[in-house]
């Protein structure tokens, strides 16, 4: 080899690549990270509850919520929080309301006050 040859071609990654695929690596494992921590999103969909009542909303507004369950007894009432309360669609729930369609109210309780944290689409009953 003289010393105007061109230097043979590079098989696989030099030390140099190997750096830059670990940094990008640890970069992207520490995004993943944050965001697993950070909740992973907006969708409550699978957002635990302290508990849930199915029946139909008697009562729909920001503040409140009313169902009556289906398995009988008394009406229960939600306070509704603003943080909750901007993931709820309350044309639609009125809607259920006013056609006595059965919905599924999942709430925490925190200080012996329940309040609704969301509201499903119940089945409706066969028959």
């Amino acid at each position: 080899m003289s010393a105007t040859d061109p230097p043979p071609p590079h098989q696989g990654l030099d030390r140099r690549d190997l750096l830059r695929l670990g940094g990008l690596i640890a970069v992207l494992l520490l995004i993943v990270g944050v965001v697993l921590l950070a909740g992973g999103g907006g969708d409550d969909a699978g957002k635990a509850s302290s508990g849930q009542v199915v029946g139909v909303l008697t009562e729909v507004s920001q503040a409140r919520i009313v169902v009556q369950p289906t398995a009988g007894g008394e009406p229960e009432a939600f306070e509704v929080r603003p943080q909750d309360a901007q993931q709820m669609d309350f044309f639609h729930l009125e809607q259920h309301a006013s056609d006595a369609l059965p919905s599924i109210v999942h709430y925490d309780e925190v200080g012996g006050k329940r309040y609704a944290t969301r509201v499903d689409d119940a089945p409706a009953p066969v028959g």
